[in-house]
């Protein structure tokens, strides 16, 4: 007999986009209903790249009442100084993320040779910190960008074997295998996007730009093996949303930005998932449990109620297209 009800510690969401204030102030509400904890990302305009920019967008996060903790990261730069690293480090930060030049939304200021940053890579493996990757290479087609940055995350791990390092929002069968044969210090995030949609949801039936992300939502045998990784009770894999809000003047375009904004359905979606595979004793560590171990933090303490009852995702939430839009989810907050 399934159960109606599930209770499980509040979750955290280890990669979140938020913009600038103003505007961020929407999106936190909407994902404060669900997560205790957030890893900001920095790939802001302009970026969080100092302690001084860091501290700012955390005070902004705290004043704006919304309750969730902000976790932060600042965005690795070219020309960075280990002297800046241990500065960041000082600072409170969680992580370093890196985003290849042009990979994705806000980031034709990354970094270019990616082994001219093993400095700082060795500065941040002496600090503690984690090295956050949006694992694509821009250089290849989009749906190989994935698969071909393996070698380059492969190089780091051997060259620095006590960094901790995320690959984050998994998309491939073979991400998912470099994570399984990679030391404990590799671990991955994976979204509820990519959990759920596949190629065909994309553009079976012509573009939805709404669900235009990077890495692009893969096929069916990758999504497949996601699940698995998901649902197995592996600590190597955790939440993610990567939820990324933009207007639809933005993404109804010549030239869609990318990102899904998935913060308001993505827990609801994820105990479906799991429920769906018999899988929802294993929710609580993907969502509240292995993020916090990985990243060294004590879980949270307080808890979460979903109930089995079905709801519709609005078609616009905050003037943002979510998430399943318009579809029905079996799974809403317990008020």
């Amino acid at each position: 007999m399934k159960s109606n009800e599930i209770t499980i510690t509040r979750p955290d969401d280890f990669h979140l986009h938020i913009r600038n204030f103003p505007e961020a102030q929407k999106y936190l509400e909407d994902s404060a209903q669900w997560f205790s904890r957030v890893l900001v990302m920095p790939n802001t305009v302009p970026p969080v790249d100092s302690p001084e920019k860091m501290e700012a967008y955390k005070n902004q996060i705290i004043e704006s009442g919304c309750g969730v903790e902000p976790l932060m990261t600042f965005k690795i730069m070219p020309g960075m100084t280990e002297k800046e690293i241990r500065a960041l480090a000082a600072a409170g930060a969680s992580a370093g993320k890196l985003y290849p030049r042009g990979a994705t939304t806000n980031s034709d200021d990354g970094v270019e040779k990616i082994e001219e940053m093993f400095p700082v890579f060795e500065a941040m493996e002496k600090a503690g910190l984690v090295l956050s990757l949006h694992g694509e290479d821009p250089g290849v087609a989009v749906f190989d960008r994935e698969r071909a940055f393996i070698p380059v995350v492969e190089k780091i791990t051997k060259t620095f074997p006590d960094l901790k390092i995320i690959l984050e929002h998994l998309s491939t069968i073979e991400g998912v295998a470099f994570v399984l044969s990679s030391s404990d210090n590799v671990a991955a995030t994976i979204t509820a996007h990519h959990l759920w949609y596949t190629l065909d949801d994309l553009m079976g039936r012509g573009f939805m730009s709404h669900l235009f992300c990077k890495p692009v939502i893969q096929t069916v045998e990758d999504r497949g093996v996601l699940r698995a990784a998901a649902v197995s009770g592996n600590p190597k894999f955790f939440f993610g949303s990567d939820s990324a809000p933009h207007p639809r003047s933005r993404k109804e375009t010549f030239s869609s930005a990318a990102g899904i904004y998935s913060a308001p359905v993505a827990l609801p979606a994820l105990v479906q998932i799991f429920d769906e595979y018999g899988k929802l004793n294993h929710l609580e560590d993907f969502v509240s449990g292995f993020g916090a171990d990985f990243y060294g933090l004590e879980r949270n303490t307080g808890k979460i109620t979903l109930e089995r009852s079905s709801w519709r995702v609005p078609d616009e939430i905050n003037g943002v297209v979510p998430m399943l839009a318009g579809s029905e989810l079996n799974w809403k907050l317990k008020k």
